[in-house]
């Protein structure tokens, strides 16, 4: 079992921008990671992140339609489904819930190494320096804390600046999450043009 997590600068401000864009919701996305040959057991890099829900983030009719297009547009990326992560509405409230822990337990049957990242919300500023995540992971089929697990982000310095510059210009307002999507499926649940947006940015 890994004892690390790394997210990439996109994955880290999408995940920011998902939780500055509803600060006053529980919230919720999956992360994705490369798909690793063999079997050999390597810290989760997450490469990128797909935003769920902010309105029901408990509803399964819904979280099932978003797992299967998500599982289609990773078969088609090779990418894979390696995590999840969750911001509770409540400012201190950081522990997961039975959705957290159900949704990471159903990934882990298909990636060993799947992480669950609870957003730390009273560790989060809004100069996004000091975002903070706690890390839980499945063992023996049940999602638990795990004390040695960290999180890396790669270029932390250079991706809250990004984050931060994002926030500035009110960029949070264009990420797509599925509830949107859904109210609109004209709107792209991929984000492509935050990603280009967070590749372009400094």
């Amino acid at each position: 079992m890994a004892d690390s997590v790394v997210l990439n600068r996109q994955s880290y401000c999408k995940i920011l921008l998902h939780v500055f864009k509803y600060p006053h919701c529980a919230l919720n996305g999956l992360l994705l990671a490369q798909k690793q040959k063999g079997k050999e057991s390597k810290p989760p890099h997450i490469v990128d992140t797909v935003p769920l829900f902010h309105l029901n983030i408990g509803l399964t009719p819904m979280m099932e339609v978003a797992l299967s297009q998500v599982d289609a547009y990773c078969r088609a990326k090779n990418l894979v489904i390696a995590g999840y992560y969750q911001a509770n509405e409540s400012f201190t409230a950081n522990s997961p819930d039975l959705v957290s822990c159900r949704v990471t337990e159903k990934i882990a049957e298909h990636f060993g190494d799947a992480v669950l990242l609870m957003v730390e919300n009273d560790k989060l500023k809004s100069e996004v320096e000091n975002a903070a995540f706690t890390v839980y992971s499945v063992h023996d089929g049940k999602a638990k804390k795990r004390d040695v697990h960290k999180v890396q982000v790669q270029g932390a310095g250079t991706a809250a600046a990004i984050t931060a510059t994002l926030l500035a210009t009110k960029q949070h307002w264009q990420l797509v999450d599925f509830d949107n999507h859904l109210d609109d499926v004209s709107l792209d649940w991929t984000n492509a043009d935050v990603c280009e947006k967070i590749r372009c940015a400094l």
